[in-house]
């Protein structure tokens, strides 16, 4: 695949879908569409468990799916913003809370199909009980809530999956901390 000229066929005041053409490695010329984040502006997805093991979650109103999601926390990286100020801004801002950052990923492609909107997930440690106040936007409507791995597919068994969501990074993770807890007993 050889990318010969990227086009922008629309931009709003966030997105812009852009177009590529390329050839593919039959030296075909084709056409692909994708969203892309103005500014290239990244993600951060923080993970941040308690001293009890368990992980803090959100449950955040969102427009495109007409629906809630529970997910990790997570937000835009500001501009001069570093992957750890921009997770512990967001963090705090969405949840209250504080935390002590323990490693954090590369940046991976987020829905490649789709955007090339990449993330950086921030690992972090906190305490259940330490919460502070929350400091949401006016369009922001958030709830966060302290789960166990063991817990959660009880949890999202009794959801109303028409009003309630799962994030696909968090319904992995989790599913990824099950599989391992099985295979290591």
């Amino acid at each position: 695949m050889k990318i010969k000229e990227i086009k922008t066929l629309w931009r709003s005041k966030w997105l812009s879908i852009k177009q590529a053409v390329y050839e593919d490695k039959n030296n075909i010329e084709r056409t692909w569409d994708y969203v892309e984040r103005n500014n290239n502006a990244k993600v951060v997805t923080i993970i941040c468990e308690s001293e009890s093991g368990k992980f803090l979650l959100i449950k955040q109103s969102r427009i495109s799916i007409n629906a809630f999601e529970i997910s990790f926390p997570a937000g835009l990286i500001d501009p001069g913003e570093d992957v750890e100020q921009a997770a512990l801004r967001e963090l705090k801002e969405e949840t209250g809370y504080g935390a002590e950052i323990v490693k954090y990923s590369d940046f991976t492609p987020k829905s490649s199909g789709l955007t090339n909107e990449s993330t950086v997930v921030v690992f972090c440690k906190t305490l259940e009980n330490d919460k502070g106040e929350q400091n949401l936007d006016p369009t922001e409507e958030i709830e966060c809530f302290w789960i166990s791995p063991d817990e959660f597919f009880r949890y999202i068994k009794k959801l109303d999956t028409k009003k309630i969501k799962i994030s696909n990074d968090l319904y992995a993770f989790m599913s990824g901390l099950n599989y391992s807890n099985r295979n290591s007993r």
